[in-house]
């Protein structure tokens, strides 16, 4: 075990950088990554003024563009592509879901799927469903059927054929740079992820009511 946090500016000895932290578990992956996660995606989803500027300091960026962070966006893609590992990514949408989710989970499928454009290159296999709560926008308003900021599934963890990670951050940079969080992280060893594995496989498969997978192209609703 080791112990990973952030934001950097708040790391004491003997912790590592809890976007590291992430990127080194999806790296250590052989044959399977599964992740579930509310927000996702290789950008702030607020603007360069409001969250912490990564290094090199973008001085010439307009203040109200987003963070590029494409540090998990990338180790997915490699997993798929270079390793042949099979993903499964399950990101939540909710009444507060940002715009810029949806357009950059297509980008990630379409990137991943070019590795099986070549006659004589194979690739992995990454997938992306919705997970959508029914009710989800029925959260706001004077006439509102439900509590504002309810009504959608909030876990933040990865489980590989080797590692896992529950940890308390969304997937974007804004999570790593101006919140605080602190996570005990499994070590270089392989670990049984047995259990984790099938609440996972659940919401994926059994769940069906709640989630819908994303295609670039197209939806399909599961009724």
């Amino acid at each position: 075990m080791y112990l990973t946090g952030c934001p950097i500016e708040i790391l004491g000895g003997g912790r590592t950088y809890d976007g590291a932290g992430l990127v080194d578990t999806l790296n250590d992956a052989r044959k399977s990554i599964s992740i579930s996660v509310m927000d996702f995606g290789p950008i702030s989803l607020y603007s360069r003024s409001n969250v912490g500027i990564p290094e090199p300091l973008t001085e010439f960026s307009p203040a109200d563009s987003p963070v590029w962070w494409p540090a998990i966006f990338s180790a997915l893609v490699s997993a798929a592509l270079t390793r042949q590992v099979y993903v499964r990514l399950l990101v939540s949408k909710w009444a507060h879901t940002s715009g810029l989710i949806e357009p950059f989970l297509r980008a990630l499928l379409m990137a991943a799927d070019a590795g099986r454009a070549g006659r004589i290159m194979t690739a992995g296999q990454l997938e992306i469903k919705e997970f959508i709560i029914p009710g989800w926008n029925d959260t706001a308003g004077s006439f509102r059927k439900y509590p504002g900021h309810s009504r959608v599934n909030h876990t933040k963890y990865i489980v590989t054929d080797r590692r896992i990670n529950i940890g308390t951050s969304n997937m974007t940079w804004d999570y790593f740079s101006s919140a605080a969080a602190a996570v005990r992280r499994p070590g270089p060893k392989p670990c049984k992820t047995t259990g984790l594995k099938t609440v996972q496989f659940s919401s994926w498969i059994f769940f069906k009511h709640f989630n819908r997978s994303l295609l670039p192209s197209s939806w399909i609703f599961f009724a």
